[in-house]
Parts: structure tokens; sequence; C-alpha cells
């Protein structure tokens, strides 16, 4: 008989003993958790002796091992989970024992890297260009933001804003320029549209009207 014998692996990638793995690029502060099986291709029981030791401070075990003895054929798992307390790379290490002749103590090294996604701001009105008074609304197309600043002009009501989509009137006739600051915990962006409001004077101006005639004679 073939003692219990481990592979590990993680989805459809084997993760060997004395490898690594790598969680890739991990938004800082916003954790990830994978799972790792461990399959006995033996025919024999495989044992597995916690703890899973862990190290690194931005790697962390999620769930131990779902059943320690796995039998022939069988499989088992676990989670880790990495969460990057800033931007760059971590480095960290597991290991666990087994009853596998030639790998008693399962070990790999983790690899991650912390990531910060900062905003972008971007918005649309509708509509541009209308009569003082109208209600104009805003659509805010930023990305990755978290909170927002509007500012309209001393003349709109509001002036500024903080809602994601604000509706405004402008009151006065102009041209205005509209500024929106959008904000997460990495950052902010500023977009400025100069000259992106136009209120129009909508008083009616009515132009004099004047009828004349002009007599001409024919000949019969």
């Amino acid at each position: 008989t073939t003692p219990g014998e481990i592979n590990l692996v993680q989805g459809a990638t084997d993760v060997l003993d004395g490898g690594s793995y790598d969680f890739g690029n991990v938004t800082v502060g916003s954790p990830q958790t994978v799972t790792f099986t461990v399959q006995n291709t033996g025919t024999t029981n495989l044992t597995l002796t916690p703890p899973i030791t862990v190290t690194g401070a931005a790697f962390a075990l999620g769930t131990t091992f779902g059943v320690t003895t796995v039998p022939a054929g069988g499989s088992t798992t676990f989670t880790l989970t990495f969460t990057p307390s800033a931007a760059g790379p971590f480095t960290g290490t597991v290991s666990f024992a087994t009853n596998d002749c030639d790998e008693g103590t399962y070990n790999f090294v983790l690899n991650g890297t912390g990531t910060t996604i900062p905003p972008v701001a971007d918005f649309s009105a509708t509509p541009t260009s209308a009569c003082a008074g109208t209600t104009v609304v805003f659509t805010n197309l930023s990305t990755n933001a978290a909170s927002y600043s509007w500012n309209f002009g001393a003349s709109a009501t509001p002036s500024t804003s903080t809602a994601t989509n604000p509706s405004v009137v402008f009151n006065t006739p102009g041209v205005y320029p509209v500024t929106l600051t959008a904000t997460n915990a990495f950052g902010s962006d500023v977009e400025t549209k100069t000259g992106y409001i136009v209120a129009l004077n909508n008083s009616g101006v009515v132009l004099p009207i004047s009828e004349g005639f002009v007599y001409a004679t024919f000949p019969p």
C-alpha cells in the first residue's frame, strides 16, 4: 500500500511543498480570502496535525482543516486571508504537519501586494443650457469615490452640495463653471468644467413692428 500522500491545490493550481502562493494585487484594507484543498492521492489515510502556522503581518488563518483524517481519494480544505495595511509587497509563510513520509512538514511561502485605488472625478448635467431658474440635474460619473463635494457658484441654489447626484437651480443669467471633488481613503480628485452651465435670460423682448404700403401705377 501507498501511505497517505498529500497534494495541495488552490483552484486548479498545485501549491507545492517548498513552493509559494501569490494573492496578487489586493486593495489596502480589503481582506481577500482564498480556499486551499488538501487532497490525499495515496491509498491509506492522510493525517493532518494542527495547528496551521501562518506568519507575516498581513496574512492570517481563516478556517482550519475541515477534517484532520483524510481517507484515500478524499480531501479537506482550509482558508487563508490576506489584508494589506499599506501599498507594497508582503511576504509570509504557512506550515503544518502530516503523516506523509516525504512531506512530514508541509510549508510554502505567501506573497501579496497591497494597492491603492485613487478616485477619478467626472460628471455630466442635463440640461447644460437653459433659461435661468431651470433645474439642472447632475449625474455623477466618478469612480472609486466614497464622498463628493460640489461647487456651483454663489448664484446657484444650492451653491454647494455633498449629494451624489444633486439637482441645482441657476437663478441668474450667466455662464457657470462647476467643480466636483471626489474623495476616498487614498486621496481626492478634482474635476472642473469651465463655462459648463449656461443660464439664459428668460425675459421676453417685444420688438416694434411697423407696416407700410407702397403704391405703384401700372400701365393698362
